[in-house]
């Protein structure tokens, strides 16, 4: 644990290898925004043919969203007396200990944030700081209930925001698009086989079809579980009941076996077995770590 002496701050920043990693990103959507204008200034962009201007141009437009976004990503944090200082390139966040009203882990297009409420505005950073867990422990230290979720009416609810049911909504359209994609290049191998030269071979036509099965089963699989993923998770002293789009399901603690990580290919979050079957819970629920943590606390000991 790290503790503060006096008034001497504690400082919190990204890995290094993250941050590395995040350079080298940073670097290629430089590089992509930058692209059209030297290839317009070097008189190659007019030479290219349409598919390629678009293709370059899309790439700069995409480019240029996302590199404003790293700009607001929490680089370094610093703990004081006062409060907390969250710092980024383009903006410098304060909130005092009097503020603070919660704690909660958030996810987003697969980036997990932990997000201090209070009345006004709210404050995060990434889960990727060094010492992370010695920070959210301070910060708990000085909130009531440590910061969790409390208990309505009995109850905990771990919902999701109408952002992470958009990225739902994504991923499926994503899972089908990628299926269309697939199969259209089949069909077009099919189509567009060589006339008059030598004849394609028949084993390479039956590799293509069973990857297209194959990865057509994998997303059909990943689409099947984000559909049936929960957006609203509620736990009380009888058990966990899983609101999805087709309806509400319920088990009892008693019932509850093991929890472990969903397969490599579908999004972030746990496997919940049980007696009455197996569950997939998505890591974007709000507070979903402490949910995990509440779900573990039940685990039957072997």
């Amino acid at each position: 644990m790290v503790y503060i002496i006096g008034m001497q701050p504690a400082s919190y920043r990204l890995k290094s290898m993250v941050g590395i990693r995040m350079l080298a990103e940073t670097t290629v959507l430089i590089v992509l925004i930058s692209l059209p204008i030297i290839l317009l200034f070097t008189g190659e962009f007019p030479k290219m043919i349409v598919l390629i201007q678009v293709l370059v141009v899309a790439c700069a437009l995409v480019a240029l969203p996302l590199l404003c976004a790293y700009g607001f990503i929490t680089y370094k944090v610093v703990v004081d007396l006062d409060g907390l200082r969250a710092i980024s390139v383009f903006r410098k966040q304060f909130m005092g200990w009097e503020q603070m009203l919660s704690l909660r882990l958030k996810t987003a297009f697969g980036w997990r944030r932990y997000v201090i409420m209070s009345e006004k505005d709210d404050l995060s950073f990434p889960v990727l700081l060094s010492s992370v867990d010695e920070l959210v422990d301070q910060i708990r230290a000085r909130l009531p209930r440590g910061g969790r979720m409390a208990a309505v009416s009995g109850a905990k609810v771990f919902a999701q925001d109408a952002f992470g049911a958009a990225v739902k909504i994504g991923g499926l359209i994503g899972g089908v698009a990628f299926i269309v994609l697939f199969w259209a290049f089949f069909a077009y191998l099919e189509t567009h086989k060589t006339v008059g030269a030598k004849p394609p071979d028949p084993a390479d036509a039956i590799i293509i079809l069973v990857a297209c099965l194959l990865f057509t089963a994998a997303m059909s699989f990943r689409s099947f579980k984000i559909v049936m993923m929960p957006q609203m998770v509620s736990t009380d002293s009888s058990g966990v009941t899983l609101k999805s789009w087709f309806g509400l399901q319920h088990f009892a603690w008693v019932d509850l076996k093991t929890i472990g990580p969903p397969l490599f290919f579908l999004p972030e979050g746990i496997v919940v077995k049980t007696t009455k079957g197996a569950y997939f819970i998505g890591n974007e629920l709000d507070a979903f770590d402490e949910l995990e943590e509440e779900m573990r606390g039940h685990l039957p000991i072997s």
